[in-house]
């Protein structure tokens, strides 16, 4: 696609709309999302939530807000530090010290970049959003929006929104999703604004060194320490804090064995981390809680579709059983893969009508 083509346009549903809230920080991806859209007939209005303040990052509300008088929109700062801290930063660490890997990122999108990014721009009278994620929403033949896959299958955030339900994938716009990163990153240079580059990375925003020495900075562990055992309960070694390890994990573990060691569970209430053969992480499958069908609509029997247990996870053929509204059992098919518990499980299936995969739903893994 050469930047001479249109950049941008509007669907239908939304082209009788001219005020759009974008979430900005004035990084890559949100100005060109602002750009887009303006070059698209848009007033455009920017929203910057501020989040977590970190000596990397003390420049973000001042390049947001510089971005917004570049391109010359009004500008809305929301110091939501203390929520961000209350819903995100602390259950992160809290999950981490019960021995479980969790998904911050996929959090901040359902309490900030969506919830109270709408209700905020509702407040202003503006009823559509948009954010810099690369993913795309459309109108299913049945009446019913999907989130679908972005044009940029490396790029792809689908993953992080399985939580969005109809009334965010109809009032949400993601202009993003039908470029790639690299012509996105051409289109905003060859436009002459300046960027911060705070959306590259894929890290955890919240944290500036190692998620261990974060957690340690943040509570009290002088009693973290335990046992490193096998599955018999023989005593390998001993560890700092199961904080420090994530199931499956190979390398750190300081143990001499005939063959590599990995860890296959840990436990809070005993202190242990619990290592075994690679050939003692195979599970048949796994189970899921806080499960969210974007649709509204729980399905009624067992499905088949391609589980994502992780965003770069290139995923494998399940079938999904769905266990009540918001419980599922997901059975592997043919391959398998490490279940880390406190991850997400995104289940997609493909689309002829738009020759493109959608989510069909998401949720938290259990355990196996």
């Amino acid at each position: 696609m050469s930047l001479s083509e249109p950049k941008y346009r509007l669907p239908l549903k939304h082209a009788h709309q001219k005020t759009v809230a974008v979430a900005i920080s004035g990084g890559l991806d949100s100005a060109s999302a602002c750009l887009l859209l303006r070059n698209a007939g848009c007033d455009v209005v920017g929203i910057h939530m501020r989040l977590w303040d970190s000596y990397s990052k003390d420049n973000v509300q001042r390049t947001a807000r510089g971005l917004a008088e570049e391109i010359g929109i009004p500008y809305y700062e929301l110091d939501l530090r203390t929520e961000f801290k209350n819903e995100v930063v602390d259950p992160f660490i809290e999950e981490y010290l019960n021995g479980r890997t969790p998904n911050p990122c996929i959090q901040c999108n359902r309490h900030f970049k969506f919830d109270r990014l709408r209700k905020y721009a509702e407040s202003l009278n503006i009823p559509i959003v948009a954010t810099g994620h690369y993913a795309q929403t459309k109108q299913l033949e049945t009446g019913e929006y999907a989130l679908f896959v972005g044009e940029d299958y490396k790029k792809d955030q689908s993953y992080f929104l399985y939580s969005l339900g109809q009334r965010d994938l109809k009032n949400t716009l993601f202009p993003l999703g039908a470029f790639t990163k690299e012509w996105v990153r051409d289109y905003a240079l060859s436009q002459g604004v300046a960027f911060a580059p705070v959306e590259d990375s894929q890290d955890i925003c919240f944290i500036d060194s190692t998620i261990a020495n974060f957690i340690e900075s943040h509570r009290d562990l002088s009693d973290a320490r335990g046992s490193i055992v096998n599955e018999q309960g023989d005593i390998l070694g001993e560890h700092k804090g199961i904080y420090r390890y994530t199931v499956g994990q190979r390398r750190g573990l300081g143990i001499a064995a005939e063959a590599p060691l990995y860890v296959l569970s840990l436990s809070a209430k005993s202190k242990t981390v619990t290592v075994g053969y690679k050939e003692e992480l195979k599970q048949k499958g796994l189970s899921v809680f806080g499960v969210n069908w974007p649709s509204g609509k729980v399905p009624s029997k067992p499905f088949i579709a391609l589980a994502k247990l992780r965003y770069r996870h290139p995923g494998l053929m399940c079938q999904i059983e769905p266990q009540g509204k918001n419980e599922a059992r997901v059975l592997f098919l043919d391959n398998w893969t490490t279940i880390s518990p406190g991850q997400s499980v995104v289940f997609y299936q493909f689309c002829e009508q738009e020759q493109k995969h959608y989510v069909v739903g998401g949720g938290i893994i259990g355990s196996n």
